[in-house]
């Protein structure tokens, strides 16, 4: 077997690992209801599917029927939010319904956007696992690291949110620091 081919299994295994474990970790702790900044995220979102138009996220309200562009939120997260609600109906209802703050909304309903943000977290915990081991050339040093990020749980809570925030650097770093003084 070749090493390209190698390097490829072992990416493979490490991504279907961090998967397994972070999408375990949702259905323990399940959905939860958008609150604060991510309604802003959301009406953002809606208005791309909508009316194709960025906007400032409901923030400058107008009486107008059309969506007014704005740049109050930085457009990737929104636009991420806006392509993988169009997965399903069912989703881009949601969505619309967060948007106007209804209370008939229904979370699970947004089950296509969650498995995309549970699979961007699962490479996430590749690039971390490869950063290590490129950082420190150890293996185990490479899954300690792994596997102490995935028990921190940060990955799935950031899954559940909808909001663009989505990684904290410091415990990013604390772990590698941690494997660093390890090897």
């Amino acid at each position: 077997m070749s090493i390209l081919a190698r390097l490829f299994r072992m990416k493979a295994f490490v991504f279907c690992f961090c998967l397994i474990v972070i999408s375990l970790q949702f259905v323990k702790e399940g959905f939860r209801t958008p609150v604060a900044d991510e309604f802003g995220y959301l009406k953002i979102a809606d208005d791309l599917t909508e009316y194709g138009v960025f906007t400032n996220g409901g923030f400058k309200a107008s009486g107008k029927e059309t969506a007014e562009s704005g740049a109050f939120f930085s457009p990737i997260y929104p636009v991420f939010l806006s392509l993988t609600s169009r997965l399903s109906e069912q989703s881009v209802e949601a969505v619309s319904c967060f948007a106007k703050k209804l209370k008939t909304c229904n979370v699970e309903d947004m089950l296509p956007v969650v498995v995309a943000q549970i699979i961007v977290a699962a490479i996430s915990g590749v690039l971390i696992f490869y950063t290590v081991l490129m950082l420190f050339e150890n293996r185990p040093v490479a899954w300690l690291a792994l596997i102490l990020v995935l028990v921190d749980k940060t990955h799935v809570e950031y899954a559940r949110h909808f909001f663009n925030r989505k990684r904290r650097l410091l415990p990013v770093l604390s772990v590698w620091l941690f494997a660093g003084l390890c090897a």
